[in-house]
């Protein structure tokens, strides 16, 4: 996915004008940043060089749009954790720093009942770089549970091609169907669709508490892999049969299931993400489920894009278990839809980089998301302060503008901050930078091309620059998590890399064979 890149809300390059902008206050002279052009030791000439360097940005105190994308937007998150844990290599697009913040948990505050979201905002001037803050907001969502939540219309369109026999992906789809049934409720109800070259749809119109449960159960054991991948038909079909059973007060959506290896039919992925566009419109809404080491990302990422749906990834029992269990209520039930979150900063602040998915100070750039149920996201943010120094008396605020899923009223709310009451260090900040950091290090790892020869093991993988790497970045992540003081998913995170770093073979010292002495002086000797 592309982000739009606007003069408000710079990206990752930035950072290099950043330090060079904060250069005084690391003991650096005029002429050092000026190249030449300035070059005084008089203090007013010198202040003027300060400013001038401050005024090349004309963003300071500009509202910038944000999105971390839809909070249930995990897979590559979990494409990550299951390349690590079977040695496997790690493609550079599926490294989305936005969507391991939505991954990890952060502390949040409970939501007012007068409320759909809480913000808790903490601010911490950057360790590394002077005159840097970096600015983390937890945003929460209403919670509900099964009682609360709206009924579901829910049309499952199933993936029975034969490339759902590999690695046993029809088994976690049978078994996640039968973890599901156990989160309906009465007056759910479920359609499904399952598809290979052709399209059938053996469910229509089940009622949860109206029809034998049997009859649900009898369609998930008889799923069996057979033939090629016609996903525009089943998906299409599956919108279809949605359309005609749309209930006004329920939560509509269709569940696609699949590898997303499509292979008959149409299989450009931008006329099927297309269908999902058409039918959101419609309000009816999409989470994809891709199933598989080798399904296709791109595909269900355009899709569940133009759907603004959920997208999540089956890797192991225990995803299976989660994404069909505890956590079915996110797939299905929305909190917001068509959120747009827009942070206010005062003229002492600019929006330096933003670790998440798009952002401008152009809402139109900046595509609304859903917000699913049960679900976190945390905003992070580089900002950088005019003069080096922040103003403890400024304000700033986050505007969240959405459409109620129930009633479609449009709503917003408003939180504002005094910068001096959100300042200091705080473990939001400190687990933001930790995960910031395990990104950039994967990224290191991820751009160097596999070894010629290796092998899915402890050791199997031989790259002395990669090691390296691994040991700068074990250092620097232990001190991370030891600030962090306990908290388990940081010990999770260092795990991580330290799984990740055992595929390579540390470097074994060179051995040189030991030669005699040549003849001594008799002296040496005595």
């Amino acid at each position: 996915r592309k982000a739009a890149k606007q003069d408000a809300a710079p990206s990752m390059p930035m950072a290099a004008e950043a330090e060079e902008a904060m250069a005084y206050d690391a003991g650096m002279d005029d002429a050092d940043v000026a190249g030449g052009d300035i070059a005084t030791s008089s203090p007013g000439q010198g202040q003027i060089a300060r400013d001038d360097v401050y005024d090349r940005y004309n963003d300071w105190g500009q509202a910038t749009y944000l999105s971390n994308d839809d909070t249930m937007s995990l897979s590559s998150a979990q494409r990550i954790l299951y390349a690590i844990d079977r040695y496997l290599p790690l493609p550079p697009e599926h490294i989305r720093p936005h969507e391991l913040l939505n991954y990890f948990s952060f502390n949040t505050l409970t939501v007012a009942e007068t409320d759909d979201f809480s913000v808790l905002a903490n601010i911490a001037p950057n360790p590394d770089k002077d005159g840097l803050y970096d600015l983390a907001l937890a945003v929460k969502g209403r919670p509900m549970d099964r009682d609360s939540r709206r009924n579901g219309a829910i049309t499952l369109v199933i993936d029975r091609s034969g490339s759902m026999s590999d690695e046993g992906r029809m088994n976690y789809l049978k078994q996640g169907l039968k973890r599901m049934v156990s989160e309906l409720k009465p007056g759910d109800l479920v359609n499904m669709v399952i598809f290979d070259h052709n399209v059938c749809t053996p469910l229509e119109n089940f009622v949860v508490g109206r029809d034998r449960p049997q009859v649900l159960e009898r369609a998930i054991d008889g799923l069996l892999p057979r033939g090629s991948t016609d996903l525009y038909s089943g998906l299409s079909t599956g919108y279809q049969l949605a359309d005609r059973s749309y209930q006004p007060t329920y939560s509509n959506r269709v569940m696609l299931i699949t590898d997303a290896l499509a292979n008959t039919g149409v299989t450009d992925s931008r006329a099927i993400a297309m269908v999902g566009k058409y039918y959101d419109d419609r309000r009816i809404r999409l989470s994809g489920v891709g199933v598989g080491s080798s399904f296709n990302d791109e595909l269900l990422d355009s899709l569940t894009e133009r759907g603004k749906g959920a997208y999540v990834f089956l890797g192991s029992e225990a995803e299976v278990d989660a994404v069909f269990g505890g956590r079915f209520i996110s797939l299905l039930e929305t909190t917001a839809l068509d959120v747009h979150f827009q942070l206010h900063l005062p003229p002492s602040l600019r929006m330096n980089v933003f670790y998440g998915e798009e952002a401008s100070a152009v809402k139109e750039e900046v595509q609304a998301i859903h917000y699913f149920a049960n679900t976190s996201q945390l905003f992070f943010s580089e900002l950088m302060a005019r003069g080096g120094k922040m103003r403890p008396e400024d304000w700033i605020m986050l505007t969240i503008e959405y459409e109620d899923p129930e009633t479609g009223a449009e709503t917003m709310e408003e939180v504002a901050w005094n910068l001096g009451d959100i300042a200091g260090e705080a473990p939001n900040v400190d687990k933001a930078r930790m995960l910031m950091t395990f990104v950039q290090r994967l990224g290191e790892l991820a751009y160097r091309p596999p070894p010629s020869g290796y092998s899915t093991r402890v050791g199997g993988w031989y790259d002395q620059g990669a090691w390296q790497i691994c040991e700068d970045g074990r250092m620097t992540l232990e001190r991370m998590e030891t600030k962090l003081g306990g908290d388990p998913e940081a010990t999770r995170v260092r795990g991580l890399w330290a799984k990740m770093c055992s595929r390579y073979q540390a470097p074994q010292p060179v051995s040189r064979p030991v030669q005699s002495q040549p003849d001594s002086w008799p002296g040496a000797q005595g």
